[in-house]
């Protein structure tokens, strides 16, 4: 049985995954502003799923979290990093405002929880810290500047962590999930149909979370179509550049058609208003 801390979980991939790790028999401690489909899980899970309200973002709320775990389970197996936010939008119509919240929450997030429990993982000599990722962290992609950068700050930091941690017992992993049907990837103009079910995502990593990889997976498929990322990062960055652009393009014109019936209505029924006034 692990110690496990998750933030991003009451919803998505992270819901999935701490319903996983506690049928699987886990503890599990959440971190995320919202809480409420994680309430039916404490009664379901009753003693091993503690519920920590706060941001991932905010370093005190991370802080308060962790000494809560440690206090109760005298250490931290698994922490993983999950909470994110995804604003879809080309770079110079990026507020300041949403550039810095997306930065806050995806790479400070990171920062936070690895502050935190790395301390705690060294004196135990043994844990595991990990952070989600994506593949245009890697690749960059056109309209993701915010969300691409965060996670190509997540990647570096990673990697960093990694080299520092040699040697101590505590490995450092990057989760790499594919593209999910989550809120953080509803502003992307990418049909549902070619997004993963959350469920089947989260469950696959949390059964590989103890993968002896740097880089976890949710399966052969996700792991080639990443490594095609950290090959040809330029190439794949156009290709889903390119995609995108298209989908866009297609959504306009399903779009059109019905725009132009309502507006053809409008005006047949302007029309008929005008004829019965005429009559009258």
């Amino acid at each position: 049985m692990a110690s496990i801390i998750i933030t991003g979980g009451n919803a998505g991939i992270g819901y999935y995954m701490t319903r996983q790790f506690l049928e699987d028999g886990h503890c599990v401690a959440v971190l995320d502003v919202c809480t409420d489909r994680l309430e039916p899980l404490e009664l379901e899970f009753n003693g091993s799923l503690v519920i920590c309200s706060g941001d991932a973002a905010d370093e005190a709320d991370v802080a308060r979290c962790l000494k809560k775990v440690n206090g109760l389970w005298g250490g931290v197996d698994i922490a993983i990093h999950n909470a994110c936010i995804c604003v879809f939008a080309p770079f110079n119509k990026t507020s300041e405002a949403d550039m810095k919240r997306v930065h806050e929450v995806n790479f400070g997030g990171a920062v936070n929880l690895a502050r935190w429990t790395l301390p705690i993982m060294k004196r135990q000599k043994y844990g595991r810290l990990c952070f989600v990722s994506s593949g245009v962290g890697v690749t960059g992609m056109d309209g993701l500047s915010a969300y691409a950068s965060s996670k190509g700050a997540i990647e570096a930091l990673a990697r960093c962590l990694k080299l520092e941690c040699a040697g101590t017992g505590v490995s450092v992993h990057l989760l790499h999930p594919p593209l999910t049907r989550t809120a953080s990837s509803s502003p992307l103009p990418v049909p549902p149909q070619m997004m993963a079910e959350p469920e089947k995502v989260g469950r696959a990593l949390a059964r590989r979370i103890e993968s002896k990889g740097f880089i976890i997976t949710t399966g052969i498929g996700q792991r080639l179509m990443v490594g095609l990322a950290y090959h040809l990062p330029g190439r794949i960055g156009r290709l889903l550049s390119s995609m995108t652009k298209r989908a866009q393009e297609s959504s306009a014109n399903a779009a059109r058609p019905a725009a132009e019936r309502r507006t053809k209505a409008k005006r047949k029924a302007a029309k008929a208003e005008q004829g019965r006034s005429a009559d009258t």
